[in-house]
């Protein structure tokens, strides 16, 4: 079947035309597969926006002598858009029908929607949708993009099937955006005390106090020009607003800076959350233990940038129908997770931490099943790992332990995770393995798993996810192994 583009409700989703044998794979590997769909067919999106041309490639209707004179922006520093620009893009890549498109991956698909804008209130995709009743559809992709974005996307998989590196899909993160300002009411401020010796002049200059500003002063300081890189956008040059929306930095001190607690977007009744795109089948429950937007802030300065509720459920590799409760603790957000896969029921405690030198880790503290289900332990793995390479997580911890119902020691080894064998480890080791001083070196050899799965132990293991690590290769050659295609 070709590869379709169908308009969604705020956006559009790329079907069909994948590679025969993806059909044969698990969900993570196809999911893998889309996130490269979705990465390569942002970047060729945001080509065809800056040559302005529409859904099917085609230049988008002109706009009117007027609009051209009296052309406006909100991204711009002083509100004007440039005539010259191409239609719905005023500013050119600040402007939001280009910087708020965003995408995700899912085990069939690739979906393209347009976030949550603070200056309107609501999607982006409202006000392309009046745009696409005046002659400019926006809502696709073009075939000729289609046909580059599936071959960039084939070239990629069949690199993956013959072992070789191929760049790890990087699907943009999806941060939660601020509430829009309302203006009502008014004051004065003759009629504000300022502080004992304070004139209420000098209470107003810039750079001495973090609030009353004026509306135009508002507006100019979101639109004020800040370097931040954006997902699959060219260049680093936006404004304020942009990079509170993303929350993603481009420039600034080596080490981040803790980020400011970000307000929720509250989800008005009959009203979908436009800032986190939904995943498919039955939807997850989240149940936060504290107020949303306290959790949030304590999860916003552990990541050192915005994220909201689903984020953090999607860390704890929770599949479709799972209850997942949050709370936040001093230093640390703590997951658990129940659900069921089939006639298997699951359970599952994650933490987000930093530790003393400041790394950001994920502790996997623990997976319990009702019984064992081929391919839960890798669906639940590789949600994390795509969640916490998004969330800019470098590392995950997890006490892999043996017992009478956990296998642990041996299943995180065989997904790539590392760590020191023990003194009395090494001391037991066959001759053929006496040379092994880490668990990875174990897993690189037949011998070496079997003699493992017979005598290993309970340990420690980590999870570098830092692009090219060699825990990612071998979790990727894992993937390889255990999802060979099968009969004709």
């Amino acid at each position: 079947m070709p590869t379709r583009s169908l308009p969604s409700e705020d956006g559009y989703t790329l079907k069909g035309g994948a590679p025969a044998d993806l059909a044969r794979q698990p969900a993570d590997v196809r999911r893998m597969y889309w996130a490269w769909v979705t990465e390569l067919g942002l970047r060729a999106k945001d080509k065809d926006l800056s040559k302005g041309l529409d859904a099917r490639g085609r230049p988008l209707r002109p706009i009117s002598a007027r609009t051209r004179k009296y052309r406006k922006s909100a991204m711009t520093p002083s509100g004007k858009g440039d005539p010259k620009a191409p239609p719905l893009t005023p500013a050119y890549q600040l402007s939001r029908t280009r910087s708020l498109l965003t995408g995700r991956a899912e085990a069939d698909r690739a979906e393209f929607y347009w976030r949550f804008d603070p200056w309107t209130g609501d999607t982006w995709a409202k006000v392309l949708e009046y745009q696409k009743g005046q002659g400019r559809d926006v809502f696709g992709l073009s075939p000729a993009a289609i046909r580059s974005v599936m071959a960039g996307a084939l070239a990629r998989w069949e690199a993956w099937k013959a072992g070789k590196g191929v760049q790890a899909p990087r699907v943009p993160a999806v941060a939660q955006a601020p509430p829009r300002i309302e203006r009502a009411g008014s004051f004065h401020f003759q009629n504000i005390t300022f502080g004992i010796g304070s004139a209420s002049e000098a209470a107003r200059k810039p750079g001495t106090s973090s609030g009353l500003r004026t509306h135009a002063e508002l507006v100019a300081s979101l639109r004020k020009p800040v370097r931040v890189k954006i997902p699959g956008r060219p260049g680093t040059a936006y404004n304020a607003a942009l990079r509170h929306v993303w929350g993603n930095p481009g420039s600034g001190p080596a080490t981040p800076r803790p980020a400011t607690p970000k307000p929720v977007v509250p989800k008005m009744p009959g009203r979908p959350d436009y800032s986190r795109k939904p995943t498919a089948g039955k939807p997850t429950q989240i149940v936060p233990v504290k107020p949303e937007i306290q959790i949030a802030g304590v999860a916003g300065n552990l990541l050192g940038h915005p994220v909201n509720l689903a984020d953090l459920a999607d860390l704890a590799g929770a599949l479709p129908g799972a209850r997942v409760t949050i709370d936040a603790v001093p230093g640390a957000i703590q997951i658990w997770v129940s659900g069921k896969s089939g006639p298997v029921t699951y359970k599952a405690t994650r933490e987000v931490r930093r530790d003393r030198d400041g790394t950001l880790y994920l502790e996997a503290v623990n997976l319990s099943a009702s019984a064992r289900k081929g391919g839960l332990g890798r669906e639940i793995f590789g949600r994390m790992v795509e969640a916490a390479q998004r969330l800019g997580i470098e590392e995950i911890r997890a006490d892999a332990v043996r017992s009478r119902n956990e296998n642990g020691y041996y299943t995180w080894a065989r997904f790539g995770y590392d760590g020191e064998l023990s003194a009395a480890i090494v001391a037991g080791l066959p001759p053929g393995l006496s040379g092994a001083r880490r668990i990875s070196e174990l897993m690189a050899t037949q011998e070496g798993r079997d003699w493992w799965l017979a005598n290993g132990e309970t340990m420690l293991l980590t999870f570098d996810l830092r692009p090219g690590s060699p825990d990612l290769a071998r979790w990727h050659a894992y993937l390889r192994e255990k999802t060979r295609p099968t009969g004709p």
